[in-house]
């Protein structure tokens, strides 16, 4: 039975880390382009443009969790059917 079980959870469990990190990428990497802006706005061009580049990073790190460790599994799903 506890066999059956851990089969069924550490899936889910794996989907779950996916997407919690590529929420947490995205939702960083969205406060750090909003901190770029202020920064470009208010004259720090140095910091805002590190800040635009580290925002963008976060958030191609958030696209490419959900591109290859989210939607392969569906995608394969889908296309049996």
């Amino acid at each position: 039975m506890y066999q059956k079980l851990t089969e069924l959870l550490l899936p889910v469990l794996e989907l779950g880390i996916y997407v919690v990190a590529a929420a947490l990428f995205a939702a960083v990497g969205l406060l750090f382009e909003y901190q770029s802006y202020l920064f470009l706005t208010g004259g720090e061009l140095l910091v805002g443009a590190w800040a635009a580049g580290f925002g963008l990073i976060l958030l191609a790190a958030s696209y490419r969790i959900t591109t290859d460790k989210l939607t392969p599994p569906y995608r394969a799903s889908s296309s049996s059917e």
